[in-house]
């Protein structure tokens, strides 16, 4: 009967009933029509089809009715179909086929989707898990245009969008995510997904890929026992329930590209903008992520954000300090709003005042930035990337703190930590990739102020006074050399008499036989 639409099946047990009632029929008439046989006789001819066809069309009663009776509560001892465990095969089967027959009957509106994930057979909720923007948001207009031209990019047909917004510490990323994902919300009626990944935050402890989907299973209220067990499994669910819909996931301050792919969407519907402090190059390679580089702000947008906390009239009327104090906050978002707030705790003191007492800070400049917690600390919010650096590259890092310029050249990069080229590139690009170093043109490398007087205070508290003159000596070694292979005539390079330095011997580890007899510059070129 497997296969039989329930018409069939009915129509099966009637034609099987009625070949009983007429062969019993057939059999009490030919009783009355001969008298002479022996009901013995006719017994034996017709007991056996009899017999067999009446077992048979008890059986498919039985088997009906038995199969029926979990959904009409016929038999209370038996298991409903929908439940798991023993007993529960036969009843995932007969749906599978009830679900079959109703395809090839037209009759499919009348059967509840099982796999329609637009009908969940819990009551689904409409997650907004955004935060609160941020109250002073100021500037970042070509990056918010960049942002929505991606979102007219997000579709059926096309790929899933994914922006990955990343800059040093402080810079603004989140505020950038959470305000231009209020400004669209309305666009992604199914739901708004935010999580903060923790990938650096004091608490050194980055949020788990698994963490993170069950947050947004809960979040779409799915059922405990509803949730599968492994990671995979539960992703596959996630993509499931995000399939066609549309929706906005904000993955903020990631750690790695291993700690967001599991949480992408398959659906082009969808868009995801990610945060992070790395580059998540691997983000951009494999799913096609756009990268968005968060920069300083510019002077003008940042007297705006100054203004914003401690009122117009008080900025134009102190626009001198205003701009030092821009300065020595090196245009750095969150370092201004950490100013602001302590100008406006004393609206009747003068800006100038405050510029002043930050000025004379100087070596203790972090001391001064510091909002009394954790996520208001410059100090503390630049040592939260430092710590994920290797050993060679926080070595590195803070023999750039050391280095007096304002940028620094790969080979002098180089041989101011005393290691080879290719080396010294490797941990470079690892300081970019963390957001703590740029290469502002190719092959100078530089930081703001900020991170510089965090890199001489580590090197200070790290280094003892000898590694750090040996790292100077090498510099500058390396700089005489760079100056005396300069081929003749040199206008920037003033010869002297007497060398400033001498201990040092340019012909220790070059031998040019031209150099000999040469004065020792004091003006070195810039492009060293």
């Amino acid at each position: 009967m497997r296969g039989l639409s329930r018409s069939s099946r009915w129509w099966w047990l009637a034609a099987g009933s009625a070949v009983s009632v007429a062969m019993v029929a057939g059999t009490g008439w030919l009783l009355t029509k001969d008298s002479t046989a022996k009901g013995s006789d006719i017994a034996t001819v017709l007991s056996l089809p009899v017999a067999i066809l009446s077992l048979l069309a008890a059986g498919v009663a039985i088997v009906i009715a038995v199969r029926q009776a979990p959904d009409r509560g016929l038999l209370p001892w038996v298991a409903p179909r929908s439940a798991g465990g023993v007993g529960g095969g036969g009843g995932r089967a007969l749906e599978d086929e009830t679900q079959r027959a109703a395809e090839r009957d037209g009759q499919r509106e009348d059967l509840p989707a099982r796999n329609n994930v637009h009908q969940p057979t819990w009551e689904a909720v409409v997650p907004r898990q955004m935060p609160g923007a941020v109250r002073h948001f100021t500037g970042r207009v070509d990056e918010l245009k960049v942002l929505s031209v991606l979102l007219e990019k997000a579709g059926p047909g096309r790929t899933v969008v994914i922006s990955a917004i990343n800059g040093t510490a402080g810079i603004g990323k989140t505020a950038l995510a959470v305000y231009w994902a209020h400004q669209v919300a309305q666009q992604f009626p199914d739901g708004q997904l935010y999580v903060n990944l923790r990938g650096f935050d004091p608490s050194g402890s980055p949020v788990k890929p698994a963490a993170a989907i069950r947050d947004f299973l809960d979040a779409f209220a799915v059922p405990v026992d509803r949730i599968p067990g492994s990671l995979e499994a539960q992703a596959a669910l996630y993509r499931s329930l995000l399939a066609e819909r549309r929706v906005l996931v904000v993955l903020d301050n990631a750690r790695d590209v291993d700690q967001v792919r599991s949480l992408l969407p398959g659906s082009p519907t969808c868009l995801v903008v990610v945060t992070s402090r790395s580059q998540l190059s691997g983000l951009t390679a494999t799913e096609g992520a756009h990268p968005l580089a968060l920069d300083l702000l510019t002077v003008a947008v940042a007297r705006e954000l100054l203004a914003c906390h401690v009122g117009a009239e008080r900025v134009a009327g102190e626009a001198e300090a205003v701009d030092e104090l821009i300065s020595l906050c090196a245009r750095l978002p969150l370092a201004l709003v950490i100013m602001g707030a302590r100008a406006s705790e004393h609206p009747g003191f003068p800006l100038k005042a405050l510029v002043a007492q930050f000025r004379d800070a100087e070596g203790w400049r972090l001391d001064a930035l510091d909002g009394h917690d954790l996520a208001t600390n410059v100090r503390a919010v630049f040592s939260w990337s430092y710590r994920y650096l290797s050993a060679w590259t926080a070595r590195m890092f803070r023999l750039l703190g050391v280095h007096p310029g304002p940028d620094i050249s790969l080979p002098a990069a180089a041989s101011m930590a005393a290691i080879p080229l290719e080396q010294a590139r490797q941990l470079l690009s690892e300081l970019i990739d963390a957001g703590m170093v740029t290469e502002h043109i190719p092959g100078r490398f530089a930081f703001h102020d900020l991170l510089r007087a965090y890199a001489t205070d580590r090197a200070h508290t790290e280094d003892g006074d000898g590694k750090r003159l040996a790292a100077v000596h090498r510099l500058l070694d390396h700089y005489l050399h760079t100056a005396y292979c300069t081929p003749p005539p040199c206008c920037c390079i003033r010869p002297e008499t007497h060398s400033p330095w001498p201990h040092l011997n340019p012909g220790r580890h070059r031998k040019n036989s031209r150099m000999r007899g040469r004065r020792w510059p004091r003006v070195f070129t810039s492009g060293v």
